[in-house]
């Protein structure tokens, strides 16, 4: 019995001890076991109470930690989840481990379906100019242990074939050891800003209208072929195409039709020109090409190919029908002529040689050619031209306009002429040298601009002359159909603080005819402000009387050639009375020039024109504006021509 008593005190202790183990292996960790005595039991109790206690705190702390990293966790997935840049992780050996939901949309795999298998098998890169694959680089920045640079734009192509502008960034992943565990790939899709920048190029490079090559970027490739030609001994030809008739399309039923017409060309043209060639819109109704490897003989083919199809072809606007031609000039690019300049120059003479033989023809230029001369001249004048206005290299003269009757109270008349200073002799150019050059090369609205804003000039401030002259300012057709030039000179003559009525705008008979409505907008609104007008040339044209009566001028200036005639021609008599006339029915005063000699001005005076002026009264001079218009070059007298 008493045995008894003492083996239950001694295992009682013991039995609470392994019920605790029990529990702890259960997961309960918060539990103690009493401590009832101080022998060795006692201090297996306290000891096992501590260890107990030392469990649950870290148990706790690891609780808390797999929290942590779980809220880690969610957060890493959530951020990767909502960038737009594809991320892809990889184990060491290039496996896939993790997609985000952008790198799935670019791959177009879900992660569950290609986790475990290399990358190779969802990424397919391409050279986004040769279109040669490209390596993923996964593997080599794990072996370097360095990352890699994005590089240029790539190509991925999906799975679903969709094709995806990328640009990629590789770096490896070092566990807390510094050891390699991985890979991650960075996705950026630049597809957007790609399709933005080939957009900017193409605008850049193309024509707007027809989507063929502009005049900028034409001249650059041609500059680079002829660099080719240089070193390689190469052979190119060039054709300048300039279409004929296209001013008539304009005219008749306006620019949309021009715009359209352009544009149905263009496609014409482009079946008879090879992908390896050249097409070009340089401006206007002219279009370049540039042949490739090609012999004369082929592109003299080619060319006629061009011509044909274009004159077979028939434009239809509206019900209306319109057939076209073009001319061709044809130049060879060789080791002979590598300048940019020169070849476009002979490109553009060519084509105005094809035009002068009868239109729709080809000409194929030759340095020899004789019919260039003139062209050439013109060229070179109008580099001359360009250069005067921008260095102010022209003067002004000017030439009275005298009444018959000096009793008559009409008031005095002077008309500004333009003249041109040669640099080199310091002597004029005469003006039908400088205007035919200046209407090819459209630079005649330039020159309109710098004769009214110095005329204006000259006149407020040329004090010895009455206030009551008025001033006769010649405007050359290319200026009259511009609406933004007459919004030019109606600014420029509000400021100028010189009154409208002692302006007189002088303009051809055949220019006004040839642009009725412009002419006519252009007369009424400036003569609203109190300008004055006259009609240049008057006769010279087929049905000057019926068109008199649609312009609203205020004189009429009898052309020149029946003038001179009037003393040996009775006709030429009866056609400037019968000018002189019909111009006192309408209330418009007529001007006799070229006015040369006593003879002439006898016969005048007894028809009764109200001016006269030439010769035989007063040669152009500019001392009238000594010191306003220009400075430069050779003052002296020169005939009045222009």
């Amino acid at each position: 019995m008493l045995l008894g008593l003492v083996g239950y005190f001694l295992t009682r202790h013991i039995y609470e001890l392994l019920k605790a183990t029990k529990r702890i292996t259960s997961g309960d960790y918060a539990l103690s076991v009493p401590v009832r005595s101080r022998d060795e039991i006692g201090e297996l109790a306290a000891n096992f109470n501590h260890m107990a206690r030392a469990v649950n705190e870290r148990v706790h702390a690891l609780h808390e930690s797999e929290r942590a990293l779980y809220a880690e966790k969610e957060k890493v997935e959530v951020t990767l989840g909502a960038i737009a840049d594809g991320v892809i992780t990889t184990d060491i050996h290039g496996r896939i481990e993790y997609l985000n939901s952008a790198a799935e949309r670019l791959t177009g795999f879900r992660l569950e379906e290609v986790k475990g298998e290399y990358l190779d098998v969802i990424i397919r890169l391409f050279d986004e100019a040769s279109f040669d694959p490209i390596d993923n680089t996964v593997l080599e920045a794990i072996s370097r242990g360095q990352p890699l640079s994005r590089g240029a734009p790539a190509v991925l192509i999906n799975r679903h074939r969709d094709e995806y502008s990328i640009e990629k960034s590789v770096a490896p992943i070092f566990d807390h050891k510094g050891n390699c565990i991985g890979a991650v790939m960075v996705l950026h899709d630049v597809s957007h800003a790609r399709r933005l920048t080939r957009q900017m190029i193409f605008q850049a490079t193309h024509d707007s209208l027809t989507e063929l090559l502009n005049r900028r970027e034409f001249e650059a490739r041609l500059g680079n072929f002829i660099d080719e030609v240089k070193t390689t001994g190469r052979r190119h030809v060039l054709l300048y195409l300039d279409l004929d008739q296209f001013k008539v399309v304009n005219d008749t039923s306006g620019h949309l039709a021009g715009d359209e017409l352009l544009r149905q060309v263009s496609l014409l043209m482009k079946p008879h020109v090879r992908g390896s060639d050249v097409l070009a819109r340089l401006g206007g109704d002219e279009f370049g090409v540039v042949l490739l490897d090609c012999d004369m003989d082929h592109a003299v083919k080619v060319a006629e190919i061009l011509r044909k199809t274009i004159e077979d072809f028939v434009f239809v606007w509206r019900e209306q029908s319109y057939r076209l031609g073009v001319s061709i000039g044809v130049v060879e690019i060789t080791e002979h002529n590598p300048d940019i300049n020169r070849i476009l120059s002979a490109a553009d003479m060519a084509c105005y040689a094809a035009k002068e033989s009868g239109r729709n023809q080809i000409h194929v230029y030759h340095h020899e050619d004789e019919s260039h001369a003139r062209k050439k001249d013109e060229m070179y004048m109008s580099s001359l031209i360009k250069q005067a206005l921008e260095e102010d290299g022209f003067v002004l003269h000017a030439q009275r306009i005298v009444p018959v009757d000096p009793e008559s109270g009409l008031p005095e008349m002077y008309e500004l002429l333009l003249r041109m200073v040669d640099r080199e002799s310091d002597r004029l150019f005469a003006p039908q040298m400088v205007i035919p050059a200046a209407e090819r090369y459209q630079l005649m609205p330039r020159i309109d601009r710098w004769v009214v804003a110095h005329a204006l000039d000259c006149i407020r401030n040329c004090k010895h002359i009455t206030g009551t002259s008025i001033f006769a300012i010649n405007l050359s057709g290319q200026s009259l159909g511009k609406r933004e030039f007459l919004d030019e000179i109606i600014g420029t003559l509000k400021m100028s603080g010189v009154a409208p009525s002692r302006l007189c705008f002088e303009i051809t008979e055949t220019h006004a005819i040839g642009n009725l409505a412009a002419a006519t907008r252009f007369i009424s609104r400036l003569k609203d402000m109190g300008c004055r007008f006259s009609l240049d040339d008057f006769g010279s044209g087929l049905s000057s009387f019926t068109y008199l009566q649609n312009l609203p001028v205020d004189y009429i200036k009898i052309d020149g050639s029946f003038v001179r005639r009037l003393v040996d021609n009775p006709i030429d008599r009866k056609l400037v009375e019968a000018i002189h006339d019909i111009g006192k029915v309408m209330g418009i005063q007529t001007i006799a020039e070229y006015v040369e000699d006593a003879a002439i001005l006898e016969i005048v005076q007894r028809i009764g024109v109200d001016y006269v002026q030439g010769f035989a009264l007063h040669r152009p001079e500019s001392t009238l504006f000594a010191g306003r218009a220009g400075k430069a070059g050779n003052t002296g007298n020169v005939p009045c021509s222009a």
